[in-house]
């Protein structure tokens, strides 16, 4: 059986007062609406005496003047450093390659949106700054135990299990079944 919302309220009072009695339930339920109304009397009164100094009151801000003040100075030119590697001749091609990414991904979304160099540039610096920490990265990588124990060791294994799938693809067997 469903009992609805105000079966339960109903309840509640019906218990309530054959618990307390009716004296103590009315008296209950003036306290409270006294009390509420009592304290909306009071807000009420606090809130009229302080709306009339807010409208007087009202200090001038000077944030507004201080950023047309910021707005109208020159900009600085951007510069950024051109060294990233080291090589004249690696770093020509790198800045290439940087200048073309932006061209090609930064600038067709951005220009939608403003005309101000600062953020495809400060784009361009974040790139160079990847660039400059990986090629230091790489300068210290002792590359020669590398190169002649560690590289030639993985081409052999690589090597090795190539023509053991291919062994295995030309004799037929299923791989399914197990290793």
């Amino acid at each position: 059986m469903r009992v609805t919302v105000w079966g339960w309220i109903g309840l509640t009072f019906v218990l309530f007062i054959t618990t307390f009695g009716f004296v103590v339930c009315v008296s209950t339920f003036l306290t409270v609406v006294f009390v509420l109304f009592g304290g909306l009397a009071l807000l009420f009164t606090r809130q009229e005496k302080s709306m009339g100094d807010v409208y007087k009151d009202i200090p001038e801000s000077h944030g507004l003047y201080k950023v047309v003040a910021v707005m109208r100075k020159p900009r600085s030119q951007l510069k950024s450093d051109k060294r990233l590697t080291g090589s004249q001749i690696i770093d020509e091609q790198l800045q290439g390659i940087l200048t073309y990414l932006i061209r090609d991904y930064v600038y067709p979304w951005y220009d939608s949106l403003s005309s101000d160099e600062e953020v495809p540039h400060q784009i361009h610096v974040t790139a160079q700054r990847v660039i400059i920490s990986f090629a230091n990265r790489m300068k210290d990588v002792d590359w020669i135990p590398y190169l002649t124990t560690g590289l030639v060791d993985d081409a052999a294994s690589h090597l090795r299990l190539f023509r053991q799938a291919r062994a295995k693809m030309k004799g037929g067997t299923s791989s399914r079944g197990g290793v």
